[in-house]
Formats: structure tokens, sequence, C-alpha cells
């Protein structure tokens, strides 16, 4: 027997295979000659169960480890596949479990249809996250390619990771998570402030972080709220008449306190007269 006991793991992504299949092979002894990657058939006519079978050993690197010492030459399997594969197998093992004839030609036909299906859409899948994970890294680095983008929850979450310190080093805490509601009515906020796009709302940032602030304005500001902070700074007038529609309330101490440090004489008197719901 190749193998004593088996495991399964199932990923979302097909690439999170590639890259689990690494750090298994760091940790334990692999048997190359009877694992198996079913990912890759041999016949590229044909299409069906996918799934990277690895027969493992602990390996004699623990060989001398007392809790090791019986088992660390026993084999095991592992089968890793995506969740889309994992479905795909369970409903094609339930109609035909080792045989060709379990179904009529016409039903395993469709069956093998939806397997090549579920392959492309997996395939998909992961290429839209890896993509994603790309483009935050190119709204990170102020890439040209971006600037002129709609904002979305992606291109504030990348913002929020790049704008985490203000330039003189102090932290904006609890920037993140926020959840895609709060994104949705800031992009709503920004969008009637006049801020559309990336590179726009990155420009209002670096601008409002240069400030000196002091600790105390940092220690209790989430991301969200410095861009709301940041409206207000670049023009008060502008955040009351067309971003404020009392969709959150403020304290009288708050927006004393946005006075002192922006400098913005009279505006608890604004805000009192734009009608803000003070809690």
């Amino acid at each position: 027997m190749t193998d004593i006991v088996g495991l399964r793991v199932v990923l979302y992504l097909e690439h999170e295979i590639t890259s689990l299949e690494e750090v298994l092979r760091q940790y334990f002894e692999i048997d190359e000659e009877n694992s198996i990657d079913k990912r890759k058939p041999s016949d590229v006519q044909k299409v069906g169960y996918r799934s990277l079978h690895l027969i493992c050993k602990l390996g004699k690197g623990r060989e001398t480890l007392p809790e090791y010492l019986n088992i660390y030459d026993i084999p095991f399997e592992l089968q890793i596949r995506t969740a889309l594969e994992q479905a795909w197998a369970e409903i094609e093992h339930k109609q035909q479990y080792k045989s060709n004839s379990a179904l009529p030609p016409d039903l395993q036909r469709r069956l093998n249809i939806l397997s090549g299906n579920l392959e492309l859409i997996d395939q998909e899948l992961s290429r839209v996250v890896q993509e994603a994970d790309l483009y935050n890294d190119r709204v990170g680095k102020n890439d040209a390619s971006v600037l002129d983008d709609f904002l979305s929850t992606t291109s504030i979450l990348s913002l929020s990771k790049k704008h985490l310190k203000s330039p003189n080093g102090k932290l904006i805490s609890q920037h993140i998570p926020f959840s895609e509601e709060e994104s949705d009515l800031l992009i709503h906020e920004l969008s009637k402030f006049g801020i559309l796009t990336v590179g726009q709302l990155d420009t209002l940032l670096d601008e409002f972080l240069k400030e000196d602030f002091s600790t105390f304005f940092w220690e209790n500001l989430r991301f969200i709220g410095a861009v709301r902070m940041a409206m207000v700074w670049k023009n008060p007038d502008r955040f009351l008449r067309e971003a404020y529609w009392g969709q959150y309330s403020f304290s009288d101490e708050e927006i004393q306190d946005l006075e002192d440090e922006f400098d913005l004489p009279g505006l608890l008197e604004k805000f009192r007269t734009a009608g803000v719901d003070f809690d």
C-alpha cells in the first residue's frame, strides 16, 4: 500500500494549490513515483476528475524525535483540490465510482462538459483574485494606469494601507477593516465633494497628511474618518453643503477639536448653522 491514511485539503482558489504544494514539499518527504497531479491529464482531449495527490512521509529529519519514532516512515496521502473540484468529484463519485459505464452516454457527456466549465471558472476566479492583488500594488505605487479609475472598495482599501501613517510617523489607528457598506457610503460622499478617482483621493490624502496633527487626533481616528476630516480640512463649506446630510453624528467636542487642529475659526458655528446632528 502506498498510503495508510488519507487527508483532503479543499481550497477556494486554484493558485492556492501551488502555494500549498510548495509548503508541503518543504516540510514532508514526497514519494514522487506514487504521487500524481490529476489536474494535468495525459490526454488534452479529456476532462473530468482534477486533484493533486501527494504521497508523503514525515521524513527522516524527524526520526530522532521521540514523538515521531514509530511513525516517521509511514506513508499518508494528501488530496488537494478546489471547492469546485470537490463539488464535481463528490457528484461524479456518487454516480459512477470506479466505473466508466455507470451512466448512459448522454449523461456522462453532460457530466464531462460540466467538469470542463468548472475548470474554466476555477481558472478565472483565480485570475481575478491575483489581478486584484496586482491592482492593489499599482494603487499603492501611484501607477499612472490606475489614477483615473473611479473609486472602489478595492482602491480605498489599498489607499488606506498606503496612508496608514502620516509623514510625521503617527499611526492612524483602526484603519481597517471597514465594511463594504461604509465604503459605498464614503464613495458617495466623496463624489458629492468632487473626488471621483483614485488619483484625486490620493492627492487629497497626501496634502492632508502632511499637516502636523496632534497625537490625540490620530489615536481616535479610523481611516474612513481621516478621509472625512480631509474633506473638512480642504473645504468645510463644501463638505457641509454637498457631502454631509446627517448620515452620522458629531459631538461638540469633536468639532471644537477640528476647529483647533485645522485652525478653522468659526467651524463649530458653521456646523451648528448647517443643522449637524450633535450626539
